[in-house]
């Protein structure tokens, strides 16, 4: 077993797993290199799109204004009932107390 790990470990740890790892780290580079102007790009009009957010707001559309709405009524509407069945439950105790 000896030859086989001294091997693994040449081939692995030594010169050749050296320049293995560099190529590869070369490659990896070379795609990102490659890869960088189109992310530039992109975030170059991330930031302009998000200084046009800031200075004028986001816009919605009308029918994605209704949906927070009624999203936002039936979530209101739930804690009216919520708040309805405690107040009742109250009542219903104080005139069991007073009964």
């Amino acid at each position: 077993a000896e030859p086989i790990v001294k091997v693994w470990m040449e081939k692995e740890l030594g010169l050749e797993g050296r320049l293995a790892e560099a190529r590869e780290g070369a490659g990896q580079l070379g795609t990102f290199a490659s890869e960088l102007p189109r992310i530039l790009l992109q975030a170059e009009r991330a930031a302009g799109a998000f200084a046009a957010m800031a200075e004028s707001g986001i816009r919605l559309e009308d029918d994605t204004i209704r949906r927070l709405a009624a999203e936002e009524a039936r979530h209101t509407r739930s804690g009216r009932v919520a708040l309805w069945i405690g107040a009742l439950a109250l009542l219903a105790l104080l005139a069991a107390a007073v009964l």
